[in-house]
């Protein structure tokens, strides 16, 4: 039997719902994704052309989006296969070196010169954005770094082996690698926990997208 989606300390009207088929995988890893406020993933082509609106799960089909390259002029240059994070406030990426080690770098959108936000020792990987923060994954938590104020916030939080996080409006929601299978928590307190894997997640204001058993699942989290 399926558990339910659970939140200490407070109840939720809905409860995951599936809102559609045959959850294809995409060649671009930042795929599933939110654009324009809808949640967007791939048809059976691999074309992230398939937009599902949060409130009233309608899925409709439109172009494919415009590949997210970031700025060609990245020095040092990213890691090949990781997705830098992109916000008005600067880009954040990830850089290899020899040893294998990665590290984070930050480049403001004010003309200063880039700074390394995390070393190698902490592997650091998965930069997003929520528009204006940046999060990422790195040893045994989750940082969200403010370019504004240059604040930082740590999470506990052992993930980043498969999907990167989902982050929106200051909230990040993450994979939990549990005994028997994968689940998602939540900066918020929420946790998904239910048979199979949940993995991939992706938010959108109240919405929490996610995949489990070949499908892709909503979760209206609003009270």
């Amino acid at each position: 039997m399926i558990a339910l989606a659970l939140l200490l300390g407070q109840g939720f009207a809905s409860l995951p719902v599936p809102v559609h088929g045959d959850a294809f995988p995409c060649a671009d890893r930042r795929i599933p994704r939110t654009h324009e406020g809808q949640f967007v993933a791939c048809n059976s082509a691999g074309q992230p052309i398939l937009r599902i609106d949060p409130y009233t799960r309608v899925i409709m089909q439109a172009t494919a989006l415009e590949p997210l390259t970031p700025p060609i002029d990245l020095i040092p240059p990213p890691m090949l296969g990781s997705a830098p994070a992109v916000t008005p406030h600067g880009v954040a990426w990830v850089v290899g070196s020899r040893d294998g080690r990665r590290s984070l770098w930050w480049r403001s959108s004010n003309g200063a010169a880039p700074i390394v936000l995390e070393t190698g020792r902490m592997d650091p990987h998965h930069p997003v954005t929520d528009g204006r923060h940046i999060a990422w994954v790195s040893h045994e938590r989750i940082t969200i770094y403010d370019p504004v104020s240059t604040t930082r916030e740590h999470i506990d939080a052992e993930t980043g082996f498969n999907s990167a996080p989902a982050f929106d409006r200051g909230v990040v929601c993450w994979e939990v690698r549990g005994p028997a299978d994968v689940d998602i928590a939540c900066s918020d307190g929420v946790q998904v926990r239910r048979d199979d894997h949940q993995t991939q997640p992706v938010l959108v204001g109240d919405h929490l997208f996610f995949r489990e058993r070949g499908l892709f699942w909503v979760w209206d989290r609003s009270p």
